[in-house]
């Protein structure tokens, strides 16, 4: 593959934003997705919704669609955050309110979110946890906001492709760019959850599917086609769905 520049998440984002439409736009994305979806409750009725690294806000769309109570969208980028807001996806907001005409957009990293403790019923991350070097933190500051009896869904990059030096990667002009990832395994995730109250209930790991290849837009996909051809056989994707207990005791009873 050729070799491209490598940008922190912040500088990336930035730069990428202004073509980052808030829908599914690449075969990783599509076969993320469906996998997300599956796991989120057809009705969220009632319910508080937080989408941490919302990036343009596809998610935060899919939980207004499904009829969320009050939703909430932080992102450490503000040109991700302007994007998610001209596009109606929600409104810029410079602290944490009651005010929830419209879904509030905060700036935020993974390790450090605005929201109050045990506000959430449903946490979703989508391809995010990569950009943190600090797995514990990030999750031990999501199941902090998530309700005990909560579910909280996180998808990445799967550690095998990962691994094989698969890269997000966008053009900017007529530059080329990768997104700096940090590979989570499994394992990394056992010693992390039982102290955060949180358990897996579910795992999907899915592969990319070779009908959304014609539908894809972006262009970076053309640069690395025989590495993406290769993913088809390779899972692509790791979605967790992971449940918030109300005591470390219960985590233990339901890992063993």
């Amino acid at each position: 593959m050729t070799t491209l520049q490598e940008l922190d998440s912040i500088t990336a984002y930035g730069k990428w934003a202004k073509n980052y439409p808030p829908y599914a736009h690449n075969p990783v994305m599509c076969a993320e997705e469906k996998a997300m979806l599956s796991m989120i409750p057809k009705s969220m009725a009632g319910l508080n919704v937080l989408d941490a690294a919302c990036g343009s806000g596809r998610y935060i769309k899919h939980a207004k669609e499904r009829g969320a109570a009050k939703i909430v969208g932080t992102d450490i980028s503000n040109e991700m955050l302007e994007t998610a807001e001209r596009a109606g996806i929600g409104t810029i907001k410079y602290s944490f309110g009651d005010n929830f005409d419209k879904p509030i957009l905060l700036k935020s990293t993974l390790e450090s979110i605005p929201v109050p403790d045990e506000w959430a019923d449903i946490i979703t991350c989508a391809l995010a946890i990569g950009h943190s070097e600090e797995l514990e933190i990030a999750l031990g500051e999501l199941a902090r906001i998530l309700k005990p009896g909560g579910k909280l869904l996180v998808s990445d990059f799967h550690p095998i492709i990962a691994s094989l030096g698969f890269k997000r990667t966008f053009i900017d002009g007529k530059n080329q760019y990768s997104v700096k990832h940090n590979i989570h395994h499994i394992s990394h995730w056992a010693k992390i959850l039982v102290p955060q109250n949180l358990i897996i209930t579910n795992i999907e790991e899915p592969f990319l599917d070779e009908n959304d290849f014609s539908s894809a837009e972006n262009e970076a996909i053309e640069h690395n086609s025989n590495f993406y051809r290769t993913a088809l056989s390779i899972p692509s994707i790791i979605v967790l769905e992971l449940s918030k207990t109300t005591s470390r005791h219960d985590s233990k009873a339901l890992l063993a």
